[in-house]
């Protein structure tokens, strides 16, 4: 009986040893996907590509903005005066428009390099491999660019 007691007491001893490293293995998981999430975010946020865009639908937007004021205020003045304000000789006209509907043409159609890269190697049976691989070599090129950066900024002017 005593050795079916020690066989019992083995087991059990194996099987926590056994759920501590699954438990280990989860929370490994985890952070692996918080960091896979993370670096996907990171690169759609940092990339050039959206500065860009966004940048441009930034200004086509302010333009609008300021194009659909123009507007507005001249109607005002067409009543005040009881007359049509000639705003022809203003830089307010269609173009506006079409620059606004370009930007934000551009915006909606706005394909990343980064989520290209990462759909592709999901499309591969050892997507992980590929995946780590995409953002090994994107943390390595953004730590050597905080080393330049860093090199650079040594309080000479």
């Amino acid at each position: 009986m005593a050795g079916k007691d020690a066989e019992i007491a083995e087991l059990q001893c194996r099987m926590r040893e056994s759920q501590e490293k699954v438990d280990s293995l989860e929370i490994n998981l985890e952070a692996g996907k918080q960091k896979a999430e993370s670096a996907v975010a990171n690169a759609v946020l940092n990339s050039v590509e959206l500065d860009q865009t966004v940048a441009a639908l930034t200004v086509a937007t302010r333009h609008m903005g300021h194009h659909e004021g123009y507007i507005k205020c001249a109607s005002h003045i067409d009543v005040a005066l009881l007359k049509k304000w000639n705003a022809s000789h203003c830089s307010v006209n269609a173009e506006v428009e079409k620059g606004f509907s370009q930007a934000q043409e551009r915006y909606n159609t706005l394909s990343l390099p980064i989520m290209d890269l990462v759909s592709d190697a999901l499309q591969h049976d050892d997507y992980v491999k590929q995946l780590k691989a995409i953002f090994e070599v994107t943390e390595t090129q953004e730590l050597s660019d905080d080393e330049e950066d860093d090199a650079g900024d040594d309080g000479e002017e």
